[in-house]
C-alpha cells in the first residue's frame, strides 16, 4: 500500500517530495500478473482473535510471502507478530486497506507526469506483487531506475538490504 500511496503523492503533490522509493510496488495497471494462489491463499485467510493462533498464523503468512530463497528468520517473524498482536488486530481495518489499494486504480497514464528521481525496488520471487508489476513501474515513471534481487519475495530479508540501501541511496544521490 505504500507504494500506492507514494504514487498518488508523486502524481498530485510532487513538490512534497524529493525523491520516491517504491519497493514491491504496481501501477494498478490490471493487465499485470496477479498475485498466486498460495499468496491470495494466506492474505485471505481471517486472523485468530487468540494470541497463538494469531502468531502462528502471521508467521505462516510471511513464510510464504518471503519465498523462499533468502533464510526465513522465524524468530523475528514470530516477535513480529506478536507485537503486532499486542498493539491490536483490526481485521475491517486491513480490508479497508486492500480497498484503498483497489480504489486507487490504474495509474499508469498518471504516472508519466512524475518528475522526481525514481527508484523501483522488486524481488524477482514475489507471490503478492509478481516481478512483472515492478518492470512495468519503473518503465511508466520517466528516468526511473529499477533494481530487481533475485529471490526476494515479499518481504525485506536482511540478505536483500545492502542492494536495496544502494538503490536508496544512489535515488537521493541524484536528487542533490
Amino acid at each position: 500500500m505504500g507504494g500506492a500511496i507514494g504514487q498518488e503523492l508523486a502524481i498530485h503533490f510532487p513538490e512534497r517530495l524529493h525523491t520516491l522509493t517504491a519497493i514491491m510496488a504496481t501501477s494498478g495497471d490490471p493487465k499485470l500478473p496477479p498475485p498466486t494462489p498460495a499468496a491470495m491463499s494466506v492474505l485471505m485467510r481471517s486472523s485468530s482473535p487468540e494470541r497463538e493462533k494469531y502468531v502462528k498464523d502471521y508467521v505462516s503468512r510471511w513464510r510464504v510471502l518471503s519465498a523462499n530463497h533468502f533464510p526465513f528468520d522465524e524468530e523475528r517473524t514470530r516477535e513480529q507478530g506478536e507485537t503486532g498482536f499486542s498493539r491490536g488486530i483490526n481485521p475491517p481495518g486491513v480490508a479497508r486497506q486492500m480497498l484503498a489499494i483497489i480504489a486507487s486504480g490504474n495509474r499508469k497514464q498518471a504516472l508519466r507526469t512524475v518528475s522526481v528521481p525514481t527508484a523501483v525496488i522488486h524481488g524477482s520471487a514475489d507471490p503478492l506483487v509478481p516481478v512483472a508489476a515492478g518492470y512495468d513501474l519503473a518503465k511508466a515513471i520517466p528516468g526511473a531506475t529499477l533494481t530487481v534481487i533475485e529471490g526476494m519475495g515479499h518481504s525485506l530479508p536482511r540478505g536483500a538490504w545492502p542492494a536495496m540501501l544502494a538503490a536508496i541511496d544512489q535515488i537521493i544521490a541524484s536528487a542533490r
